[in-house]
């Protein structure tokens, strides 16, 4: 028995001693810098969000003498760019906010931009990006000038938003100065970090710069409430009618040439075929905001087509309002509730997912005509993003890309119907697996009614949990030859309305 026990304390000895050698052999797998084309890229986006928040790290952009002005990352638009083949950086610039005479205005900065830059997923910094002295006017009183990320000379303020320090870079046309990079060779020899890009820690010192200075009121030079800011602290002139106060300074140790691994070039890319999606996240719990219009009758707006005069043609035209006009983005996040297409909320933060609509026209041989323009939505009343569907009147709607198409009077009776059909009992759902739902939105029922009316045109590629949203089928759409589209927002024609 004794040996018997040894035999198996032996064994046990040896498979632990194997499982723990296993262990050891483990081989951990390196992350792959995000970029345009990661697999997972609208995931990890969601993420850089939701840690943004969870670590409230939006109260580090309220300026020391808070005057009101809210800072919000527009998350809709991120610029991605990797150095180093190894080092990502996204960024969102901050477009602020502030409430006046009981209305929400946009700020517009003047000679300088802020973003919310994120490296390799983790570090979080507020980027301040001030133009060189000799950009703009020293006092200040007539500098209009805009920062162009791309060919950026001056500044760049990075200021860590979870405690660590401030760094201060200058640059060239959209790259780091000529004086950064001729101590390159001397860094790498004293640090032996190989084939980086670096910055040596030469001086550092407290001083008060990067002043802030708001608007007392509204420009007369544009309506906005315009925020300057001075690296040198220069107080600024009176200038389109209105004189300013300073909100904010920084009065901490700025260390020029500091060591700081692979910075930036001037700015990311974005746009195009980049724009994020919605995730599981942002729809979870998510609720309807509702935009104020009501409901209409489908059946008395489609009666006004039969006003017995000779017809001479038929018309359909498609409409979409991107969220981000000539992007794919599915969403963008304004600042208040009353977004211009479908808007949702959650936890505050508010999604406008855009929309798509269809305008129904009849053309008469006596030169008048009868136009309707319609789209499906949730129903306002049940606040989810997954209930009954309604048809509103879209007269006056903004969109960014549109097609128009003849159809004959059946094609044309049958895209009506699917009106009626879609407008008594069909339920909206933004995208699939919904409150266990498939996806049946704006965009879906769109198509719908002009594929009805044998008008054809080309599938979306689903992307996440879409089918079809405005941002998607904007650039879908936008490619089909005879397809209009413009890079900001114009106003749909108004329709006839009810008839009794």
């Amino acid at each position: 028995m004794k040996n018997n026990l040894k035999k198996t304390g032996w064994a046990l000895l040896i498979g632990l001693t194997f499982f723990a050698c296993k262990k050891e052999l483990v081989i951990k797998t390196q992350t792959v810098p995000l970029s345009k084309n990661t697999p997972d890229l609208s995931k990890r986006l969601a993420t850089i969000r939701q840690q943004y928040y969870d670590q409230k790290m939006d109260a580090r952009f309220v300026a020391k003498d808070d005057k009101g002005i809210t800072w919000t990352p527009e998350w809709s638009n991120p610029k991605l760019q990797t150095v180093n083949d190894s080092v990502s950086y996204v960024f969102y610039q901050m477009i602020g906010t502030v409430k006046r005479d009981g209305k929400t205005v946009k700020v517009q900065e003047i000679g300088a931009a802020t973003y919310l830059m994120v490296k390799n997923e983790k570090e979080f910094y507020k980027a301040f990006y001030s133009l060189a002295d000799d950009k703009r006017n020293k006092n200040l009183s007539d500098d209009t000038s805009e920062v162009i990320m791309r060919h950026f000379t001056g500044r760049l303020l990075l200021s860590s938003l979870t405690g660590g320090r401030n760094y201060l870079l200058n640059y060239v046309n959209g790259s780091v100065s000529e004086a950064y990079q001729k101590n390159q060779n001397a860094l790498r020899k004293l640090q032996s970090v190989g084939n980086t890009t670096s910055y040596w820690e030469q001086v550092c010192q407290t001083v008060i710069r990067h002043c802030t200075f708001v608007s007392a009121g509204y420009s007369l030079c544009g309506g906005e409430v315009m925020v300057i800011y001075s690296y040198n602290c220069y107080w600024p002139q009176p200038m389109c009618g209105v004189t300013f106060y300073m909100t904010d300074s920084s009065e901490e140790t700025v260390c020029e040439q500091v060591w700081f691994d692979d910075p930036p070039n001037g700015g990311g890319s974005g746009g195009g075929d980049d724009g994020q999606t919605l995730s599981d996240y942002d729809l979870e719990d998510a609720r309807l905001v509702d935009d104020g219009k009501k409901p209409i009758d489908p059946k008395k707006y489609i009666d006004c087509f039969n006003d017995g005069k000779q017809v001479q043609s038929y018309k359909m035209t498609l409409y979409i309002n991107q969220p981000v006009p000539g992007t794919n983005a599915q969403f963008t996040t304004p600042l208040v509730s009353n977004g211009i297409g479908l808007t949702i909320s959650k936890n505050g933060t508010f999604f406008d997912v855009g929309h798509s609509f269809v305008g129904f026209e009849k053309i008469n041989r006596d030169g008048s005509s009868v136009r309707q323009v319609m789209g499906f939505y949730p129903d306002p009343n049940g606040s989810s993003i997954r209930s009954k569907g309604v048809i509103k009147d879209n007269s006056g709607h903004v969109y960014n890309v549109s097609y128009t198409q003849e159809v004959t009077e059946e094609q044309f009776g049958l895209a009506l119907s699917s009106v009626l059909s879609d407008g008594n009992g069909a339920i909206y759902n933004l995208g699939n697996n919904i409150a266990s739902g498939q996806e049946y939105n704006c965009t879906d029922a769109a198509l719908l009614w002009m594929g009805n009316a044998g008008i054809k045109l080309p599938a979306s590629t689903p992307r996440g949990l879409f089918n079809n949203t405005p941002g998607d089928y904007g650039q879908v759409l936008a490619k089909v030859s005879g397809a209009k589209s413009t890079s900001t927002n114009v106003s749909a024609p108004n329709g006839h309305g009810a008839c009794n």
